[in-house]
């Protein structure tokens, strides 16, 4: 089990965010280094807030660095309807309470590990004498769009994090003796018998009497007793709820098809190259201006040249490749030199091929789809930063409805646990977490805080409160009667199975003998060893413990795989690991311990730093910005 903030490292938009600082690290330089570290060395979170402004700067970042990786250029609005904004603020919510939990335990990057990373960057160097250059370093973060304390503090915020995920597991060391105890646990091999008992078979038991109903109903109130229930209206807005508002004309869609059509609906771009390859980074240096020009280059330049068309993948230098195919590069525009399998190569661009985009007709729709998508999305918008003032201005969540134009939805009463009157559970409520239980903390007409998930906003109201009662006996018959049926139907099963077993443990019946006799009784005789691992697969979990905790020759009963159906199981052999198989294992449970160890102390630091910093952002800080954007096109 992994933490919180280890899945986020690994999805797309946490890489792509964290690359604005490598590719930074890698290619220019840091300012702790320029002259001495700037600023504190101790991070300050409380000082930073999760706010609008704030969130614009981290997504024109990803945005910059998205076009600067793979040539793919997106607008703010493309990023806000892609989910993309969405997932890069989940990941500064992470993002802070874990420095603010680092904070508060002490852990910090130092100023000498800052120092000595960033020295050993290669990309900070200078290419004539190879060692790391400051002034090289400051103008490529200036170049980068970047202050020198905006680069410092997202350098010192990876190393702070990389720290904390790695403090604990890192100190961790397997002893051998815990190890053979693994390979030993995890190798024991049994095999077992299983009888299977199916209560269906047996004979239907009497019907109850009055009296037993009535004395039933009376010893047992509580199975009868309703829990108090709570009637809510709920609000739902999505942007498919004013999709019927956007009118979208063919002009419209024309319009668009000619701003994107290369871009969305053509091929993979190409470029055609002029490519010159040199033995040397000198030779290659001293033609860069007669390359430019367009000038001849001889044999005697010690120089191989060849002009092609090419792909981006055609490119062997990946960054070079994202330069020569990025949104900004022009004809004419030269690269290198760049060492390329042992060849220093400059490369000039001779022209920019644009593939022939597919025809209107056959993109139209698609178009239309995604212009109706985009312009709901706006209206969205609109309307959810409209909530709060609603809400303020004391509306009920039915008036709100209406002043926002989407229906309102009245939920049959539910308990506590999302379950209604006639037993089914209300698979909504209980999937919104924190849902039901604050719903159940309201006084009757207040409003839940509204919250934002899944693209959508929802809000709840308490229309009205049913007390807990017990019903008469007369409304609770045909339930006393069902529980009763049931109960010794399950008294009939489980006597019936004790008697097979007595059976059977006094000598005086076989698992075969009682499977060929009763009716309802099959046994089961797997010829293969099971581990405790494999086991698990083909049995229940609590039958699968017991095989594993008893000796040969016991006989023990266990719940089947469904109601009604019950197991007798006997343990028939057991088979303990060789010495010689310890060597082969021994690694692979050493690092399962370990690995296992490390999970759940990372995974109690994870739960322990939002509880530990309080941290609890307002999610109205995305809607806000992304309401901003929107309103901008």
């Amino acid at each position: 089990m992994l933490t919180s903030l280890r899945d986020l490292l690994r999805t797309n938009v946490a890489k792509l965010l964290f690359a604005v600082i490598v590719l930074a690290m890698g290619a220019w330089g840091f300012s702790g280094a320029f002259s001495g570290i700037m600023g504190d060395s101790q991070i300050r979170v409380a000082g930073r807030k999760l706010d609008a402004p704030y969130l614009e700067q981290r997504v024109e970042q990803y945005l910059q660095n998205l076009s600067q990786e793979t040539g793919q250029t997106l607008t703010p609005q493309e990023a806000v309807s892609e989910g993309i904004v969405r997932q890069i603020y989940d990941y500064e919510v992470n993002k802070f309470a874990h420095l603010k939990f680092a904070e508060q335990i002490g852990i910090a990057s130092s100023d000498d590990s800052v120092i000595s990373s960033v020295q050993e960057i290669e990309g900070f160097h200078d290419p004539s004498t190879g060692k790391y250059d400051p002034q090289i370093a400051r103008l490529a973060v200036s170049n980068a769009g970047l202050t020198i304390e905006e680069f410092e503090r997202d350098l010192r915020d990876d190393l702070t994090l990389e720290t904390l995920v790695n403090v604990f597991p890192s100190a961790l060391v397997t002893p051998t003796a815990l190890a053979e105890m693994e390979v030993a646990y995890l190798n024991e091999k049994r095999k077992i018998s299983v009888l299977f008992v199916d209560g269906s078979a047996k004979p239907a038991p009497p019907i109850p009497t009055q009296e037993e109903m009535s004395q039933y109903y009376l010893d047992n109130p509580h199975l009868f007793r309703h829990p108090e229930r709570r009637l809510i209206d709920l609000l739902i807005v999505a942007p498919a709820d004013y999709a019927h508002k956007v009118n979208i004309d063919d002009e419209e869609i024309k319009a668009y098809y000619e701003s994107v059509k290369h871009a969305q609906f053509g091929g993979p771009p190409k470029r055609k190259i002029f490519e010159a390859s040199f033995s040397s980074e000198e030779s290659a240096s001293q033609t860069l201006g007669r390359i430019a020009s367009g000038s001849m280059l001889s044999g005697a330049d010690d120089v191989t040249t060849s002009t092609r068309t090419v792909l981006q993948t055609d490119i062997e230098d990946t960054r070079i490749g994202n330069q020569i195919f990025a949104p900004n590069a022009g004809k004419g525009q030269i690269f290198g030199p760049v060492e390329i399998n042992d060849a220093w190569r400059v490369i000039r661009i001779e022209e920019i091929l644009l593939a022939e985009p597919a025809p209107y007709s056959d993109v139209k729709d698609t178009i239309y789809e995604e212009l109706l998508n985009q312009q709901a999305l706006n209206l969205y918008f609109e309307a959810v930063s409209k909530i709060d003032d609603l809400i303020g201005a004391g509306m009920n969540l039915r008036a709100i409805a209406n002043d926002l134009g989407v229906p309102i939805f009245s939920l049959a009463p539910f308990d506590e646990t999302g379950r209604l009157l006639h037993g089914e559970t209300s698979k909504f409520l209980v999937s919104k977490e924190g849902l039901l239980e604050e719903i159940f903390s309201l006084r009757k007409d207040y409003i839940t805080d509204w919250s934002e998930e899944d693209g959508q906003v929802l809000i709840a109201q308490l229309i009205d409160i049913q007390p807990s009662y017990l019903p008469p006996f007369e409304d609770s018959e045909l339930l006393t009667m069902t529980i009763l049926l049931h109960r010794k139907s399950q008294e009939s099963l489980e006597n019936a199975v004790r008697e097979i077993r007595e059976r059977i443990v006094s000598g005086q019946s076989t698992f075969e003998n009682e499977a060929s006799l009763n009716a309802g009784v099959s046994l089961f005789n797997p010829d293969q060893e099971y581990t405790r691992e494999s086991i698990e697969k083909e049995l229940p979990l609590q039958t699968a413990t017991s095989v594993f905790a008893g000796a040969v020759g016991d006989v023990f009963i266990s719940e089947g795989p469904r109601d009604g159906v019950k197991l007798l199981v006997r343990i028939d052999s057991i088979t303990q690991p060789k010495i010689d198989q310890f060597g082969i294992n021994m690694a692979r449970a050493s690092s399962r311990i370990k690995q296992d160890i490390g999970n759940d102390i990372a995974s109690a630091m994870s739960t322990a730093v939002f509880e530990k910093t309080k941290f609890r952002p307002d999610r109205r800080a995305i809607i806000q910005y992304e309401t901003q954007v929107m309103s901008t096109q």
